[in-house]
């Protein structure tokens, strides 16, 4: 099981957030944070964009992001001892 899924909904996104973010973490953006891919590239940890999101804001994954579905979504949840969402 891995460590903390941090979801995030929000373009608000604080420093204090990311600073929070370790190797052993996953991120995944949704809604309004999908337009924040670029500020997630250079950070560690396994990084996801929820592909109904980003259709609707016509926003590209760009590497390493991998684009999942609502199920994959799920599994990745279900994958992780915890889950913070902003």
């Amino acid at each position: 099981m891995m460590n903390t899924l941090y979801i995030f909904t929000s373009a608000e996104l604080k420093s204090h957030q990311l600073a929070m973010l370790t190797e052993n973490d996953s991120v995944l953006l949704t809604q309004d944070a999908s337009y924040c891919v670029s500020r997630f590239v250079d950070l560690k940890g396994d990084k996801y964009l929820l592909d109904s999101c980003a259709q609707a804001r016509d926003v590209k994954a760009p590497a390493p992001f991998k684009m999942i579905t609502d199920e994959e979504f799920v599994a990745l949840v279900l994958s992780h001892k915890t889950n913070i969402t902003w």
